[in-house]
Formats: C-alpha cells, structure tokens, sequence
C-alpha cells in the first residue's frame, strides 16, 4: 500500500515538475523576446 503511494506521488511529482516546465519556458522566450524588442528602440 505505502508503495503504491509512493509510486502515484512519483508519477504526480514527475507530471508537475513537466507541466511547470512547459509553462514557463514560452514565458521565458516571450520575456526575452519582448526585452529584446525595447533594446533595439
């Protein structure tokens, strides 16, 4: 039982830290490329 808890809270873990990452990395493009654009004016 403790195992399979353990299993479902790697497998959340793993599908959050994903999530998150897919999230911010286009803000983080949109950041630099908006910065980008202020620079050049």
């Amino acid at each position: 039982m403790l195992y399979l808890w353990y299993i479902i809270h790697r497998i959340l873990y793993f599908h959050i830290k994903l999530f998150f990452f897919l999230v911010s990395t286009p803000s983080l493009f949109f950041v630099v490329h908006m910065w980008k654009k202020k620079s050049v004016r």
